[in-house]
């Protein structure tokens, strides 16, 4: 632009013969460009993504689950209930209200456990106060968490593998 200030100063003034012609210029559209909400292609109409799951579970895809079986969350919500108070919710009321056989509800009870904690022999030798401190939070903490065992590095023999052992420190 140093060059030639008089492209500058051509840029700067207003040209009346170019400004008529912009104000003679008009657009009409006749097209109508209407977007419909039924649309019948296969694109989704609602783009935004589904919920995610709890826990694993698909009912948001399933819709309904077939009798006999139940969803994660509510394995987990029956055991805590037992738990917590196994008269209330007994094998029998929770097979009847799942519509579950009851073998299968008691081994979901025996088999099935949460928050189950074991600790080596190990952690105990090294540390003295270790078995006093799980003791302290087996008492604070919840219904739904089991005492902490104690693996035995020994294989069970034959005869004992029928009864399993309880190697709880809380238990003298």
């Amino acid at each position: 632009m140093a060059e030639h200030p008089e492209l500058l100063e051509a840029q700067k003034t207003k040209d009346e013969k170019l400004h008529g012609y912009l104000k003679e210029v008009y657009v009409k559209s006749t097209d109508n460009f209407e977007q419909s909400n039924t649309s019948t292609k296969s694109l989704p109409l609602n783009r935004i993504p589904p919920p995610e799951p709890d826990m694993g579970s698909l009912e948001h895809i399933s819709g309904k689950i077939s009798e006999g079986r139940v969803t994660l969350k509510t394995v987990f919500s029956f055991l805590g209930q037992h738990r917590s108070d196994p008269q209330n919710f007994s094998i029998q009321k929770i097979a009847k209200d799942n519509k579950l056989d009851e073998k299968d509800v008691e081994n979901v009870l025996n088999f099935f456990k949460i928050l189950h904690l074991y600790i080596p022999k190990e952690m105990y030798e090294k540390n003295k106060k270790m078995k006093k401190y799980v003791a302290e939070q087996f008492k604070l903490s919840s219904s739904a968490a089991s005492p902490p065992f104690v693996l035995s590095d020994k294989t069970q023999k034959k005869d004992d593998k029928e009864k399993p052992q309880d190697f709880s420190p809380t238990k003298t």
